[in-house]
């Protein structure tokens, strides 16, 4: 798409000489990416190594790291760099968190590592046609990464770690470590040289928003709504904000922000922030977000809580019981506090909080040190290893997680229960009446379920006090095809506490259960063969599928509808990463929403997709606003 249309066609809009729903109707979602993300300025003259495929549009330059350890120490030094890894354990969270960009060779866009990145608002690149390798010939020596003013840091003794990059043409590209690379993660473009970056006019207004930290109606003045104003007198900006309020008031669906963070959930307020223009100032207007998905295992991405998750989940065998006690009082103060800040930054909206959903095998991966991990924690090597042994399996998204570690370990969801409602407890006794709903993943059977709610009874009155009423509900997700079966035995659960009438379509897995396809292999055995034959007409990891897939959520929807009782149609919705998709919103806006979904619930960077085309949907169709 190219900017000289989009600029035309927000301009007409700001003149009035285009309504913003007609505007709408030509509207794609490779123009949100070209209005919202960040560019590369200096590549034009340059062609590009090789092209992935964009999972978070935007751009990064900055040198090529392939160690989660050069990261740490790239980070510490304040040297910005590109990450890349192709499958990515819980060790990489830290380096992808704190990255430029990120980059995989690995074609699956729900894959661990591609998900972090995105999750953590970095410019992302999947798929890129190479791979990543060590030459055990070459000697292993000092590691010179170059920053951008001028600074140098000295990794020493490093592998010689490469990205070979394969070209359309067949040409190799080797890319050692170190070398400078630029992402163009909007087009998936990949150059071997430097570049700047600059935000566009949209974006950065939509930065400015995410730091307004008022919950009600304000008026900005000086320099705050300065800038602002200057924005709003480009008729590209202008018509964009006008464009973007009608998407907001047509959409059949709610777009619920996927955030682990205090600035993923201010990101998503600016994106529903409405402004107007007064003599007095800048009037923003209350823009809200409600939290569709926290996704409590992203939440452990530094070293420090990684390795108290660990402890946590290894257990009293191997840690004894005075050291268990003094572990789980740090997880309370550690977790409590995150998921304080983070449901505060939703302002009182709707926080959906999902149980601990880690991999064991990406938390604890076939080549877990032990005995490095028992040495720095005063532990039994044999012990710490066996047990890290017990949590790994072969199956990454199909194992022993979510309601399935819950279920057999109560002591891990007691524990996650008094995080969550403390959280919840101290933001209430500040006055703030936040609104928690537990969602339950990874969830089979009914019994399950009942064992979760009668914890929920013990232990909520304990830590809630007189505030049991920051509850809201208790929703599952449907995963697993037993869940979408027995959906309405699902439905008919309550406890003292709160009622189960909430659910959640997990897209990523609900379609691995519904073609039995591996979330990652097959992006590489099943589905390019699948697609060239015809026989799928697209990755149905990247949209919906039409043939099996979406008549499986319809089905869902029917029967749960059909269960009786007065049923809170409010939450029910999808996530996952499909949530973010232009084609599955617009499935969804045409299909789900008459048999009662209500929202999806996608990553801040993906909210305006799902917006936008939703609201297309609707007034193609003829339809309003749900």
């Amino acid at each position: 798409m190219k900017n000289s249309y989009i600029s035309e066609l927000l301009s007409q809009v700001a003149e009035g000489s285009i309504l913003p729903e007609k505007a709408l109707e030509y509207w794609d979602e490779t123009m949100l990416g070209t209005l919202l993300a960040d560019r590369l300025v200096d590549v034009s003259h340059c062609r590009p190594v090789t092209t992935g495929r964009s999972r978070r549009a935007g751009a990064a330059s900055a040198c090529l790291v392939l160690d989660p350890e050069v990261a740490a120490a790239a980070c510490d030094a304040g040297i910005p760099y590109v990450y890349a890894v192709y499958d990515g354990t819980a060790e990489d969270f830290p380096a992808i968190r704190t990255c430029a960009g990120f980059l995989t060779p690995n074609p699956a866009p729900s894959a661990f590592a591609a998900v972090q990145a995105v999750s953590d608002n970095r410019p992302t690149v999947i798929g890129v046609p190479g791979e990543i390798v060590t030459d055990p010939s070459a000697p292993v020596g000092d590691l010179v990464l170059d920053g951008p003013d001028g600074t140098t840091l000295t990794v020493p003794h490093q592998a010689h770690r490469m990205l070979r990059l394969r070209g359309e043409d067949g040409a190799v590209v080797t890319l050692t470590e170190g070398h400078v690379v630029s992402l163009d993660a909007t087009t998936g473009a990949v150059y071997d040289v430097p570049s700047r970056t600059e935000p566009t006019p949209v974006g950065t207004l939509h930065r400015l928003l995410a730091g307004v930290d008022e919950a009600e109606d304000t008026v900005l003045d000086g320099e705050q709504a300065a800038r602002i104003r200057a924005l709003l007198d480009e008729p590209e900006v202008r018509g964009f904000e006008m464009v973007k309020q009608a998407a907001h008031d047509r959409t059949p669906l709610h777009v619920y922000t996927t955030a682990h963070t205090p600035e993923g959930v201010a990101a998503a307020r600016a994106l529903n922030t409405r402004i107007e223009e007064t003599e007095a100032g800048i009037r923003v207007r209350s823009g809200l977000a409600t939290i569709g998905l926290l996704r409590d295992e992203r939440m452990w991405s530094s070293p420090r809580h990684l390795d108290l998750l660990r402890l946590v989940l290894l257990g009293r065998d191997v840690l004894g019981e005075e050291r268990l006690a003094e572990a789980r009082a740090a997880y309370l103060t550690t977790h409590t506090a995150r998921l304080r800040d983070v449901i505060a930054e939703a302002h009182g909206e709707l926080s959906i909080i999902r149980t601990l959903c880690m991999p064991g095998n990406k938390l604890f991966p076939s080549d877990f040190d032990a005995a490095d991990f028992a040495g720095r924690h005063r532990l039994d090597p044999g012990a710490v290893a066996a047990a890290a042994a017990s949590w790994y399996e072969n199956e990454t998204y199909q194992g022993c997680r979510g309601m399935r570690v819950f279920t057999q370990r109560p002591d891990l969801a007691e524990l996650w229960l008094e995080a969550v409602l403390g959280a919840a407890a101290e933001l209430a006794e500040q006055g703030l009446a936040p609104r928690v709903r537990l969602l339950l993943a990874t969830i089979t059977l009914p019994a399950e379920a009942r064992l979760f709610l009668d914890l929920l009874d013990r232990v909520a009155p304990r830590v809630l006090g007189e505030h049991t009423s920051v509850v809201d509900g208790v929703s599952i997700m449907l995963e697993t095809i037993g869940a979408s079966v027995r959906v309405e035995d699902f439905l008919s659960l309550t406890c003292d506490t709160a009622r189960l009438d909430g659910l959640m379509i997990g897209s990523n897995d609900f379609t691995a259960a519904c073609l039995n396809f591996h979330r990652e292999d097959a992006a590489r055995t099943i589905i390019p063969g699948y697609v060239s034959l015809g026989l799928l007409a697209h990755s149905p990891f990247e949209h919906i599928d039409e043939e099996v897939v979406g008549p499986a959520v319809l089905d869902a929807l029917h029967r749960a509808g059909r269960t009786g009782g007065d049923h809170d149609l409010r939450v029910w919705g999808l996530g996952g990463e499909l949530a973010g998709d232009w084609h599955t919103a617009q499935w969804l806006a045409r299909h789900a929403v008459p048999l009662g979904l209500r929202y999806v619930t996608t990553a801040p960077q993906n909210m305006l997709t799902s917006l936008f085309a939703s609201a297309q949907a609707a007034i193609t169709a003829g339809g309003t606003a749900a």
